[in-house]
Formats: structure tokens, C-alpha cells, sequence
């Protein structure tokens, strides 16, 4: 796992997801129906030097101003990112994206890398596996946030 992304063509690597991307609305998803595997954009790795050279960002700033001028999607930055790289990505094992509240316990004993998915967070005191993040929590409790 240590070589991803070296010596490969892909600028980005990450955990296949099977479908197009989520969050298109559905006025638009015939338009992105090709699209047989797309990966959530919580959890991946990138190649900077590829994605400058390829000017990655404004591709995505394309599809974003897009969306400002005509809902496409929803989700913020995760539709954009899937839909500019599309199914040209390196796939990672999916140990690499635990999603947390979405896996079995042996899949989270065997996680890389876990995932607190979805809006709740064990941060705002939220969501499951709290003990989890409890034990790694190194955020001061005098401190406002």
C-alpha cells in the first residue's frame, strides 16, 4: 500500500464506490449514468505535483461555478472532485475508508483508516463510536471552540 500513486498515470487514489456520484440531482444523473464507479471524497490521497500540472482545480472550479449557475448537486466538494476525475482513479483496498456507523465491526478492526461519514461527529458529541475518538481526543475541553 505504501506505493500508491507512485509510478501510476492516476493523480488521485481512493476507495471505489460503485455508481456515478452521489449528491447529482435527478434531473442530471442521466448525464452522469457512464460513470460506473466513483469513491467518496472523505478519504483519499493525491499526487499535488500531477494535479498542478493538470490544472485539476479549474476543472472543479468549472463544475462549481456550473452549479451556482444551475443546481447540478449537492454535497459541497465531493461531487465536483468525483465528477472531474470521473472513474480515472487508482482504487485503494476499502480498508482505507471505514465509514464508521456503516461497518461491521471486523471491518473497523481491520481499518487503515476510519471514517466518521455524514454530518454526525464525535467532535460535536455526535454520532457512534465516540470512544473511539475519545481515546485519540488531544483537543483542550478549556479551550472555547
Amino acid at each position: 500500500m505504501a506505493q500508491s500513486l507512485v509510478n501510476s498515470e492516476y493523480v488521485i487514489a481512493a476507495v471505489p464506490v460503485p455508481g456515478p456520484p452521489l449528491g447529482i440531482f435527478p434531473d442530471h444523473r442521466p448525464d452522469y449514468t457512464d460513470i460506473k464507479w466513483t469513491f467518496n471524497a472523505g478519504v483519499y490521497m493525491v499526487d499535488l505535483e500531477k494535479w498542478r500540472k493538470q490544472d485539476l482545480t479549474e476543472t472543479m472550479r468549472a463544475f462549481a461555478q456550473k452549479n451556482r449557475e444551475e443546481v447540478i448537486y449537492k454535497f459541497g466538494s465531493q461531487p465536483p472532485l468525483a465528477l472531474t476525475f470521473k472513474e480515472n482513479f487508482e482504487h485503494l483496498p476499502k480498508n482505507w475508508n471505514v465509514k464508521l456507523g456503516k461497518s461491521s465491526e471486523e471491518e473497523i478492526e481491520d481499518a487503515c483508516l476510519l471514517h466518521w461519514a455524514g454530518a454526525d461527529k464525535p467532535w460535536n458529541n455526535a454520532g457512534e463510536h465516540i470512544e473511539i475518538w475519545n481515546a485519540y481526543d488531544a483537543i483542550d475541553e478549556s479551550v472555547e471552540r
